[in-house]
């Protein structure tokens, strides 16, 4: 018997949790997912990006302060909601840092190899789903935690992006 293959575009993906991993990505589905996804070809330049969260809800003070700064270390600030699926896949797939507050956007670096994310993540609201989501990636994770009440002050964001490039 002959299956015939064909393809078909999604809109929207979701993975229903397993067990207890309730909001917590899990291996077999890391692979799964994998799976079914084309690879794009990989380019030579990496991507360093900087994902935004302005005018969304859980949007971070100091966004703009710390785009700005970020771009003179070759960071790139795009907002992945804006992008279809497939481009996600490919630009995610072709990218080494990655500056982000916790968000869904995140997710999107089970598409990438060994990437270094730092998490910007208020106080208020801890969730370590994608330090889980970056050690069974093989990815590097390291958190930033903040006061959501405060505006991160320039000197900070300076202070925190020096950290970062310190880390790697």
């Amino acid at each position: 018997m002959e299956v015939e293959e064909e393809w078909i575009q999604l809109e929207e993906f979701e993975f229903i949790s397993k067990g207890e991993d309730v909001g917590y990505l899990h291996p077999s589905n890391l692979e799964i997912l994998r799976s079914l996804c084309p690879k794009p070809p990989r380019q030579k330049q990496k991507h360093r990006l900087l994902l935004s969260r302005a005018n969304q809800r859980r949007s971070y003070p100091g966004e703009k302060e710390l785009s700005l700064l970020l771009k003179d270390y070759g960071f790139e600030t795009t907002d992945p909601s804006n992008l279809s699926w497939s481009n996600q896949i490919d630009l995610f797939s072709n990218v080494e840092y990655v500056v982000a507050a916790h968000g869904g956007a995140i997710t999107n670096l089970v598409f990438g190899t060994k990437v270094k994310l730092l998490e910007l993540m208020p106080l208020n609201r801890i969730n370590r789903c994608f330090e889980w989501q970056s050690y069974i990636a093989n990815h590097e994770y390291k958190v930033y935690l903040y006061e959501p009440e405060k505006t991160f002050e320039n000197k900070e964001v300076m202070k925190l992006a020096k950290e970062f490039f310190e880390l790697w």
